[in-house]
């Protein structure tokens, strides 16, 4: 089994881990938490009004807040979900519930202490952000 939390994906693996895991939400699995991570499914709306579905790791702050990072793995790229969110509201599911929210970007003194906290938890995010010169968003899920 692969440690998600310590690998290294490309972009196509991104992809292709988050179509499996999509499948097994919607096949009614145990996808919601893997390798001591949870996590949710995220649906955007794309430019031309589609549905854009990914499955991100939650992970919370010391408040609890819901924090997603739009890592892509290091990747030059910004994830679409991020450019999708940049425009309108997402919905956020977890196997218990589902609700509309807004993206909050962070950003200063606020960002760094957040990305601060979260690479102390998750060292890989500091890997990840080794590859690229692009600064990943840190973006706060709110009811």
């Amino acid at each position: 089994m692969i440690d998600e939390k310590t690998q290294s994906f490309s972009e196509e693996q991104i992809v292709n881990i988050t179509r499996y895991h999509l499948k097994e939400l919607d096949n009614g699995t145990e996808a919601w938490r893997h390798e001591d991570m949870d996590f949710f499914k995220l649906s955007t709306i794309t430019k031309s009004s589609n549905i854009h579905d990914v499955v991100l790791p939650i992970w919370k702050d010391v408040n609890g807040h819901v924090i997603v990072v739009g890592s892509f793995g290091g990747s030059d790229k910004e994830p679409d979900w991020v450019t999708n969110l940049r425009r309108k509201a997402g919905l956020f599911y977890t196997r218990e519930t589902f609700f509309c929210f807004e993206a909050e970007f962070l950003s200063g003194i606020e960002r760094t202490s957040i990305w601060e906290q979260l690479c102390a938890d998750r060292p890989y995010y500091m890997d990840y952000q080794k590859k690229t010169t692009r600064v990943f968003p840190l973006i706060r899920i709110k009811q």
